[in-house]
C-alpha cells in the first residue's frame, strides 16, 4: 500500500519548454523524494487530462536522488526490434536497435526485460527521460531496482497504465510534436481546512494553515523569505495572513507556517497562497455548509474523467489477497458545541456491476466511530483495526437494481448519534463479496486530490490504512446533520421505527424481530453484522406482515450487533447486545 502516485498532467499547451542539453544534473523520482514533481505533457489540440504515474522505489537502489530541477523533451517511441514476437515494437530490450534519443524523452512499453534495464538503455543512447507503458490492466506498483544498472540510471522515470498512454500515444503515432515535463514544484504541500465541507454548526478554527516551499539553488541560501494566504470569505471580504522565514538552505524546502483563522458565514470560501521567493500561485476552496461534513469537493467523478480513480486503486488486492473485504471512508472533527448527526451519503462508480439481487451480497454497511475516545483531540495514524475506536453510530444500504454509477446514495442513520465536543470521528462503509462470489471490487467514487489538515481519506482491505491508498483520493463518504434533508439523491426510505422491536435486548440465547408492517409483504429480509461490518446471520421471509421472527443468538460472542431489516414499506438498521 506504500506504492508513489503522483500527478501527471496531459494540457494543451501551445508553448513547449526547452530540452537541458545534459543529463549530468538529472535525478531520479523516487518514493522517498522530498521534492513533487508534476508529469506534463504537452500536444497541440487543446488535450487536457490528469493521470497518476508510478516511480522508482527508492533513492538507494536507483542513480543520482531526488530530482531538483525541471526535465523537458520531446516525447518519442524507442524503436528496436520486436523480440517478444507479440507485434510490438518499442520494448527498449534490443540494445543493438536503438538510435539517438538525444535530448529526448523515450516512451516505451513494458515487458520482456527490467525497469532498470530498460532505462539505462535509453539514458545510454541520449534520452532525458523515460515513460513506460503498462502492457496489461494488472494495478501498478513501485519500480524495483532489479538489476545493477539502476544505480547508474540519473534521469527520471515514470510507469503510467496503458489506458493513459492511450490518451496520448496518438499523437505520438501520428508525428504530432508532443512534449514531456518532468516538472519539480517549488509551491506544494498547502494546508487548511480540516475538511472541503464542513456544518455551520460545527466549526473550528483552521489551526494549521501552512505550506511548503522549495528553494531549488544548489549553493546559495534565501534569506527573508515572505509568505501570504489571502482567504476570501462568501461577502467578499479579504483577510491575509502572512509570515516571514528566515531562511531556507540550499537545494532544501521548509514550511511556512500561518496564523489560525475562523470562518463563521455558510457558502464559499477561497484561500489563495503567494510567496516572495517565485511566482507560484496556490489556489485552494473550502465550504462552510448547513449540514453536511464532506471531503469530497461535490464534482463528482466519472470515467473517464480526470479525477476517477484508475489503475492506482487496490482492485486486484480486493479479490486476491483481501478476503474480499474493502472499506472506505473519511474523518470528520465535530465543532465545540458537538452535534447529532442522523444521515450519511456515499457514491459507487459500479452498481450496476455488483447487483446480483441477493440482498445479503447486494448490502452496504455504514459505521460511524468515535475515533478519539480518550477525548485528547487526536487519532494515531498506525491503528491496523478498529479496536480502538468505538462504533457509535449504523446504518446499511442494499442495492436495489435501480442505481447508476456515480450517484450520491443516502441512508439515515439506525439512530441519531449525538457528536462529542470537539470528538473526532471516523465514518466507514464497507462491501464484503463472499456472498456474491462476482470477485468485482465497489468502486467508490471520489472527487479529486485535495490535501488537509488531517487523514484526506481511510481504506480498510488487508488491514486498515489511516493514510488510505496513496494518490490521495477524497472519497465522496458524507456524514449529515439534524435538519438535513436529502435533495437530488436516491434515499433509501425509512421504515417506521416503531414497526419493528427487538427483544429482549440485551439478548442471550435468542432474540424476537417483532414485525408491525400495514401491509402482507412478498419479501423481508433481515441481516445481522457484527460491530466490525461483518455479516453473520442473514434470512430472508416471505408473505409476512405482524410476526414474531426468532433468531438463536447462542453462538454469538458477546458484543454489539446491528440488523438490518428490508421491506416494502422502506429500510430500518437497530442496534442490539448479546451478554450470557
Amino acid at each position: 500500500m506504500n506504492s508513489n502516485f503522483t500527478k501527471l498532467i496531459f494540457a494543451g499547451i501551445a508553448t513547449f519548454m526547452l530540452a537541458f542539453p545534459s543529463i549530468n544534473l538529472f535525478g531520479q523520482i523516487p518514493n522517498d523524494s522530498p521534492f513533487p514533481v508534476d508529469f506534463i505533457v504537452e500536444a497541440p489540440g487543446g488535450f487536457s487530462r490528469t493521470f497518476d504515474y508510478v516511480s522508482v522505489t527508492n533513492s538507494t537502489e536507483w542513480g543520482v536522488q531526488p530530482l531538483k530541477q525541471t526535465v523537458s523533451g520531446e516525447l518519442i517511441w524507442v524503436d528496436d526490434d520486436d523480440i517478444a514476437g507479440d507485434g510490438l515494437d518499442s520494448l527498449g530490450c534490443d540494445t543493438t536497435s536503438m538510435a539517438d534519443y538525444t535530448g529526448k524523452v523515450a516512451l516505451i512499453r513494458r515487458g520482456v526485460c527490467t525497469f532498470a534495464f530498460k532505462a539505462y538503455y535509453a539514458q545510454k543512447a541520449g534520452a532525458i527521460g523515460v515513460v513506460i507503458v503498462n502492457n496489461g490492466g494488472a494495478a501498478l506498483s513501485g519500480m524495483s531496482a532489479t538489476d545493477p544498472q539502476a544505480l547508474e540510471v540519473t534521469i527520471p522515470v515514470v510507469w503510467i497504465e496503458t489506458a493513459d498512454g492511450a490518451q496520448f500515444i496518438p499523437k505520438v503515432d501520428a508525428g504530432e510534436s508532443v512534449i514531456a515535463t518532468f516538472q519539480v514544484r517549488s509551491f506544494y504541500g498547502e494546508l487548511g481546512p480540516y475538511a472541503y465541507g464542513t456544518p455551520k454548526d460545527q466549526i473550528i478554527p483552521l489551526d494549521n494553515i501552512q505550506v511548503d516551499l522549495l528553494n531549488l539553488n544548489d549553493t546559495d541560501p534565501v534569506f527573508d523569505v515572505v509568505g501570504n494566504v489571502d482567504i476570501t470569505d462568501p461577502a467578499g471580504t479579504v483577510t491575509t495572513l502572512t509570515a516571514t522565514l528566515d531562511s531556507i538552505a540550499p537545494a532544501s524546502s521548509a514550511t511556512i507556517e500561518f496564523a489560525d483563522y475562523l470562518p463563521s458565514d455558510v457558502g464559499s470560501y477561497e484561500m489563495v497562497f503567494t510567496n516572495s521567493l517565485t511566482e507560484d500561485t496556490i489556489r485552494r476552496v473550502f465550504e462552510i455548509t448547513d449540514y453536511t461534513y464532506q471531503i469530497d469537493n461535490g464534482n463528482i467523478c466519472t470515467w473517464p474523467a480526470d479525477c476517477w480513480i484508475g489503475y492506482g486503486y487496490p482492485y486486484t488486492d480486493f479479490v486476491e489477497t483481501d478476503f474480499l473485504v474493502h472499506e472506505w471512508g473519511n474523518v470528520y472533527f465535530a465543532g465545540p458545541n458537538g452535534g447529532t448527526a442522523t444521515h450519511a451519503s456515499f457514491s459507487i462508480g459500479n452498481p450496476d456491476s455488483l447487483y446480483t439481487g441477493d440482498p445479503s451480497a447486494d448490502v452496504f454497511t455504514i459505521i460511524l466511530y468515535d475515533a478519539d475516545t480518550d477525548g485528547d483531540g487526536t487519532i494515531p495514524g498506525d491503528e491496523a483495526n478498529y479496536d480502538n475506536f468505538a462504533p457509535v453510530g449504523f446504518t446499511t444500504y442494499v442495492l436495489t437494481g435501480e442505481e447508476t454509477p456515480y450517484e450520491v446514495l443516502t441512508v439515515e442513520l439506525e439512530a441519531p448519534v449525538t457528536l462529542n465536543p470537539n470528538g473526532v470521528y471516523l465514518l466507514m462503509v464497507g462491501y464484503n463479496g463472499v456472498n456474491s462470489g462476482l470477485g468485482i471490487a465497489p468502486w467508490p467514487t471520489f472527487t479529486g486530490s485535495n490535501t488537509y489538515a488531517a487523514f484526506e481519506d481511510v481504506l480498510f482491505t488487508d488491514r486498515l490504512y489511516m493514510g488510505g491508498w496513496s494518490g490521495v483520493y477524497n472519497f465522496v463518504v458524507r456524514l449529515h446533520m439534524d435538519g438535513f434533508t436529502p435533495v437530488s439523491t436516491k434515499e433509501v426510505p425509512p421504515l417506521d421505527d416503531a414497526k419493528v422491536t427487538l427483544m429482549p435486548n440485551p439478548a442471550s440465547d435468542y432474540m424476537n424481530v417483532q414485525l408491525d408492517l400495514d401491509e402482507v409483504a412478498d419479501k423481508v429480509d433481515i441481516i445481522i453484522t457484527s460491530v466490525a461490518g461483518k455479516m453473520v446471520m442473514r434470512q430472508s421471509f416471505q408473505n409476512v406482515q405482524k410476526e414474531t421472527i426468532t433468531f438463536d443468538t447462542n453462538n454469538l460472542p458477546n458484543g454489539q450487533y446491528y440488523l438490518a431489516i428490508n421491506t416494502p414499506e422502506g429500510f430500518r438498521a437497530k442496534k442490539f447486545v448479546v451478554i450470557k
